[in-house]
């Protein structure tokens, strides 16, 4: 929305126009009821029509100013309904086959232009009765679209493309599992890496057209049990964590930088439950990466104190550190190292 500043005068006029109707209505009422206001009018008559047709054009501005602000809502209204129309009937969609009963939202022409305010350009669809898209049942899903200016020149920027984006997001119509995650009923979102490259950009996908294949980036959590390598330590991720991606910048690396899927939220294992914890699992083998956190409660097996931070790692696969115990030197089968320093 543009930003918008009314002038002294439009705020004048629009506070003293009541008063200007109020006033205006107790004059004309005191000369139907009162002789001595008639007498008067009829010494002084033009000082007294100067001061009623100064407040009748106060009145009448205000009165203006009402039917223009009005004009002015039933225009936007009308532009709002354009932009978000109901299907009428079954209509496939970019691909999609949606139900009559379909709300979209679709592109703002003062972005775009008007000719691509169209329901194949939609920016976001909310179904009337789950559909079909990827092999889940969705509710919902809103396009990331991206625009392109092909060949413009002297400073004008229309719009010759309008393409799939990199990303988009849905919402699940029930609790799913997605990439062997288990995922609630909310938001899902998605990416799309032409040639899974994530640096290269395929500006062809109109659309209007069925879409590109996207890839599971992230959802809430329905709760899920992570386990490492060896199968001897887990931590269950409560219903509710997030669930994203996360990229450890790792020298070493093949690449210089290691991709994990992370959940962050309450995190608990059979010795200790953490809050504001991070757990990162390996995406190939989706095992136990790396897993930190403060712990909320420990179990006699695990003595340590509310607010210690821990660090596990996969590398040290029999070690927890710890920053904020002491005296402690086992946490079930692990052994406890202290930190000098909070793990980040």
């Amino acid at each position: 929305m543009i930003p918008y500043s009314p002038s002294l005068l439009l705020l004048l006029v629009y506070l003293l126009g009541p008063v200007a109707a109020l006033v205006l209505l107790v004059w004309v009422l005191r000369l139907i009821w009162l002789p001595s206001a008639r007498a008067r009018l009829r010494s002084h008559p033009w000082s007294r029509l100067v001061y009623a047709l100064l407040w009748s054009f106060l009145l009448w501005q205000w009165l203006d100013l009402l039917m223009i602000s009005k004009r002015v809502a039933q225009e936007i209204a009308a532009e709002e309904a354009k932009r978000t129309p109901t299907l009428q009937q079954d209509t496939v969609l970019a691909g999609i086959a949606m139900p009559a009963g379909t709300r979209l939202q679709l592109l703002h022409h003062n972005a775009v232009g008007k000719q691509w305010v169209k329901p194949e350009y939609f920016e976001q669809a909310e179904f009337s009765r789950p559909v079909s898209w990827q092999g889940l049942a969705i509710r919902s899903i809103k396009r990331n679209l991206e625009t392109h200016q092909d060949g413009s020149n002297h400073g004008e920027f229309a719009t010759t493309r309008v393409t799939w984006g990199h990303g988009l997001a849905t919402e699940l119509a029930t609790p799913q599992t997605i990439d062997g995650f288990d995922c609630t009923d909310a938001t899902v979102e998605w990416r799309y890496h032409p040639q899974n490259d994530e640096n290269h950009r395929d500006d062809r996908d109109d659309a209007a057209q069925a879409g590109p294949r996207y890839q599971f980036a992230g959802c809430t959590s329905a709760g899920q049990i992570l386990r490492d390598r060896r199968g001897r330590f887990s931590v269950r991720a409560a219903a509710g964590s997030m669930l994203h991606t996360n990229r450890w910048l790792i020298p070493d690396a093949p690449q210089g930088h290691l991709d994990t899927w992370a959940f962050s939220g309450q995190l608990t294992s059979d010795w200790f439950a953490l809050q504001s914890a991070a757990a990162d699992l390996n995406t190939d083998t989706r095992t136990l990466w790396r897993l930190s956190g403060q712990v909320a409660h420990a179990t006699a097996a695990c003595p340590l104190p509310a607010g210690s931070h821990v660090l596990w790692q996969a590398g040290e696969p029999e070690v927890l550190d710890v920053y904020g115990a002491a005296g402690i030197e086992r946490c079930g089968n692990l052994r406890i190292r202290l930190l000098a320093h909070p793990p980040v």
